[in-house]
């Protein structure tokens, strides 16, 4: 059996996308070495599913169909940069989301807990809304990781970048050589407010 490697996400529309490249390419100049993601491929996972049988793919579009229909759209913003797990051993660079983060929260763990009778445990970490922009390479000196944390973690967003979150999309990810490519399996328009 094909297995297809899956997640659940929101997209970013274009504007925002210009945004994080610009902000990808100010620390691109300083931290070359860093795996920056593809600004195409940055979303906002809402839960990772991992490999999923292809019999399960309808099972799963019927709940977020469901689940679309009940909640409305609504609007999120940039909010501030981070490092997983932490400043001092940085493994992921992202950006954090805020505005309604408790809608967004609730259509998190609306599909957490929908999916979990179709074999997709809840998520035991919290729920922590952000973008992936890059990946920390192993080896780097710990002066180089403490000088990138105090620059990204210095990172305003002025007056805030707003965008709707409109629907919430199936998605399917192929592992490559050259990184993760992305296709969308389905997409479910969240309510118009």
């Amino acid at each position: 059996m094909d297995y297809i490697r899956a997640f659940i996400s929101i997209e970013l529309p274009d504007n925002v996308r210009s945004d994080l490249q610009k902000l990808q390419e100010d620390f691109k100049r300083s931290f070359p070495r860093f795996r920056w993601v593809s600004v195409n491929s940055v979303h906002l996972t809402l839960k990772f599913l991992g490999n999923v049988a292809p019999d399960q793919i309808e099972p799963i579009k019927k709940y977020l169909g469901k689940i679309a229909e009940e909640h409305p759209a609504f609007r999120l913003s940039l909010k501030d940069t981070g490092l997983f797990p932490n400043m001092r051993r940085p493994r992921v660079v992202w950006v954090g989301l805020g505005e309604n983060i408790d809608a967004l929260s609730q259509v998190q763990k609306h599909i957490d807990s929908a999916l979990t009778p179709l074999g997709f445990p809840p998520e035991k970490r919290d729920f922590t809304p952000h973008l992936t922009l890059a990946r920390v390479p192993e080896g780097m000196r710990p002066a180089e990781l403490e000088e990138f944390g105090k620059q990204w973690t210095a990172v305003k967003f002025a007056g805030g970048r707003y965008f709707e979150a409109k629907g919430i999309n199936l998605m399917k990810s192929t592992l490559k050589p050259t990184g993760a490519v992305y296709d969308v399996l389905a997409s479910f328009p969240l309510r118009s407010i």
